[in-house]
């Protein structure tokens, strides 16, 4: 997915109307659906978890709504987020080799079909990755974020289509 996709997308979010109806993650509803996200490095699920998501008004939802940060932490090889643009950060990620790699997921924005999840991974004190990730409420969807490493989502009970994108 590249950046200017994203980019459009944040900023079609910005001007969207506020009484439209929006996904929400970690919010109170009668019909909440679960969704779950999974991360996986090569083809092994390290994380997993879900949250209830509800379909609201943009403008019944409170700012303090949007503040849960998901955080766990994984061993892998910072190689994997070598992207061959950077040659002084790809240099600096081979040198930490094995790490104790801490991921972090957030509601980054949100859409009339799907959540913005915010995703980034950090070792040694260094952003390794930040990016994002399209929860979409009617799609499993999943989506490479560096070498072998995945991020999944999808509703708990829901009949979805498979979506890849990597």
């Amino acid at each position: 997915m590249n950046l200017y996709f994203i980019i459009a997308s944040i900023i079609i979010m910005e001007i969207q109307p506020s009484d439209e109806i929006v996904w929400h993650w970690f919010s109170q509803c009668p019909k909440a659906d679960t969704m779950c996200v999974e991360i996986l490095l090569q083809n092994k699920i390290i994380y997993k978890t879900s949250f209830p998501v509800c379909a609201k008004y943009r403008n019944n939802i409170k700012s303090n709504e949007s503040t849960k940060v998901l955080k766990y932490y994984f061993k892998a090889d910072c190689n994997i987020f070598k992207t061959g643009e950077d040659a002084y950060l790809d240099s600096l990620f081979r040198s930490f080799g094995i790490q104790r790699i801490e991921g972090n997921i957030w509601e980054a924005g949100k859409d009339t079909n799907e959540i913005l999840l915010g995703i980034s991974f950090i070792a040694k004190n260094q952003i390794l990755l930040n990016s994002i990730h399209f929860a979409m409420h009617d799609y499993i969807y999943t989506s490479e974020q560096a070498k072998g490493l995945f991020v999944k989502t999808y509703l708990l009970h829901k009949k979805q289509k498979e979506w890849i994108d990597n």
